[in-house]
């Protein structure tokens, strides 16, 4: 009907033309009431959308939803706290604080939703402890946004590397939502941190009977079934991820893994060269191609893979080890020596550690000296992003501690960035922080 007047209107206009001119307006009033309606159909859909995607923890697919859906409702306080919270839990704090601006101006003043949102950008930021006695008092009376307040306080607990606490949190956190994958997932990292790992293996474990495609929670589920010795349950999940991810090295050097720890040296072997001729350099895969050689009698060919593969990962266990018995096997005595001493070291802290993170960090979380023992370690073996990490986290806590100043110089100056070394320096010259500060 409606297309058959369109078609009929060019007729009528010369014969009737204050009536032709008023069914133009109609048709047009018509199309115009269609397109806003259509438009706020465009938007509620993208709002769901990004509150679906939520709930599946797919924190990119909301953002694009709610940015589609603020093209049309830019003065919604609910898409924009929505998309305050979505931003804060990607690390995107300026963001957060764009739209919670926003949400005050649209709400006037200082509304309970925007006090609650800044108050969980501070903690999930570190600081926990300045707002954990408004959080608990809302958890307390199940606040309807206590997993929010959860996971934020986890993430910031994480942030801080206080396992303990971020754990008994995210206790807590399943029981109020079972079937909540993030909930697994984070207790399967804590548990990896702190212990035991079999419950770190169940949570993961969970996650895949809850998400079976979430690569994050296999991957897991091999290194800790490797780390176990259980190779042929963890073949299984390799093989899985292969599926999903042809090619990519670091689940073939899994799946290599797998085959040499069952014994199986030619698949294992052909699945490194594999990786290694897309990249003679990959770590990895050099550090278990030296291990297969040394298997397979080629003592001097192991030995050129795990040098190489240790000056770019000094902490590697099973590299170190393998290289202390290829040098024993080719008669070099003083330098089988030399990497035995070497291997001790790296046993050792790897024992500390373990045992900073199971015990010590949670009796003093704050303790500066702890922060920066750790980082020294993640340095030696290699971690560096992760040491100066730490490093930087003890100077947090205590900004002029001179040891932590002292190993970020060092570190600086040894990677050739004197630059960044400089306020170190300046600050030690000047006379930091003595090494056990009175009351530490």
């Amino acid at each position: 009907m409606f297309l058959r007047c369109a078609a009929e209107l060019p007729r009528r206009l010369f014969r009737r033309p204050w009536r032709a001119l008023a069914g133009l307006l109609l048709l047009a009033a018509i199309g115009l009431g269609a397109g806003i309606a259509g438009l706020q159909v465009w938007a509620r859909y993208h709002y769901q959308s990004a509150q679906r995607a939520l709930e599946r923890h797919q924190l990119k697919e909301a953002r694009a939803h709610l940015e589609s859906c603020l093209q049309v409702w830019p003065s919604s306080f609910d898409v924009h706290l929505l998309a305050a919270q979505t931003a804060r839990r990607l690390d995107d704090y300026e963001s957060a604080e764009r739209h919670l601006a926003r949400c005050q101006e649209l709400r006037g003043g200082l509304p309970e939703e925007v006090v609650l949102e800044q108050s969980l950008i501070r903690a999930q930021r570190g600081g926990m402890d300045s707002v954990m006695p408004y959080l608990r008092s809302l958890m307390e009376q199940n606040h309807p946004s206590t997993p929010l307040i959860v996971d934020a306080m986890v993430r910031g607990y994480l942030r801080a590397y206080r396992f303990g606490e971020a754990g008994t949190l995210l206790t807590l956190w399943q029981k109020l939502r079972p079937d909540d994958v993030l909930a697994y997932l984070l207790m399967g990292y804590v548990r990896e941190q702190i212990g035991p790992e079999d419950e770190a293996v169940r949570n993961y474990e969970r996650v895949l009977e809850l998400e079976p495609d979430s690569d994050d929670a296999r991957l897991r589920v091999v290194d800790l079934l490797l780390d176990r010795s259980l190779p042929a349950q963890a073949l299984e999940h390799a093989q899985h991820l292969a599926q999903r991810r042809p090619g990519d090295p670091s689940i073939l050097v899994r799946l290599a893994r797998c085959f040499f720890d069952q014994g199986r040296s030619q698949e294992a072997e052909e699945t490194v060269d594999r990786v290694l001729a897309e990249d003679s350099r990959y770590r990895p895969a050099l550090a278990l191609k030296g291990q297969l050689a040394l298997k397979l009698g080629r003592p001097a060919e192991a030995e050129r893979c795990l040098r190489e593969a240790l000056s770019m990962g000094a902490g590697d266990h099973h590299a170190q080890f393998a290289l202390t018995r290829s040098l024993r096997e080719q008669g070099k005595a003083q330098e089988a020596e030399a990497a035995e001493a070497r291997l001790m070291v790296i046993e050792a802290d790897a024992r500390r550690i373990r045992k900073i993170f199971r015990e010590d960090i949670n009796e003093s979380p704050n303790d500066p000296r702890l922060r920066t023992e750790v980082g020294d370690i993640l340095l030696r073996a290699g971690a560096e992003r992760e040491g100066v990490r730490w490093l930087y986290s003890a100077l947090r806590q205590r900004p002029t501690y001179a040891p932590a100043h002292r190993a970020l110089a060092n570190y600086f100056e040894r990677i050739g960035q004197p630059e960044r070394a400089a306020p170190h320096r300046r600050l030690l010259e000047e006379g930091g922080e003595p090494e056990h500060p009175a009351g530490s």
